[in-house]
């Protein structure tokens, strides 16, 4: 990216680059809560097939939404790409 970019605009461009980089920590802070909150800890207190599947991995009880959050991070950010294929769809194949 530094040699494509002119030395005289990279300070611009960089700053503009990390102001959008460091704004969406917080907004992704707020949409995992949200999620998790909304959506997985209710998805893990209903019984059904893959909710007693994540239980065996993160519990059942309170905070077993926010350990989905986890696992899926922690498969996600392996350095495989099958695996990242398998846990999205996974993740999504539970919730539906």
């Amino acid at each position: 990216m530094r040699t494509k970019i002119p030395i005289e605009m990279q300070g611009r461009v960089f700053s503009a680059r990390n102001t959008l980089q460091y704004f969406s920590i917080p907004v992704g802070y707020i949409l995992g809560g949200l999620l998790t909150d909304k959506l997985l800890e209710p998805f893990m207190k209903k019984p059904s097939a893959p909710q007693q599947f994540f239980s065996y991995i993160v519990g059942n009880g309170t905070g077993a939404g926010s350990g989905l959050i986890y696992i899926k991070d922690l498969l996600y950010r392996s350095k495989s790409h099958f695996i990242k294929f398998i846990s999205t769809r996974l993740i999504i194949v539970a919730l539906i």
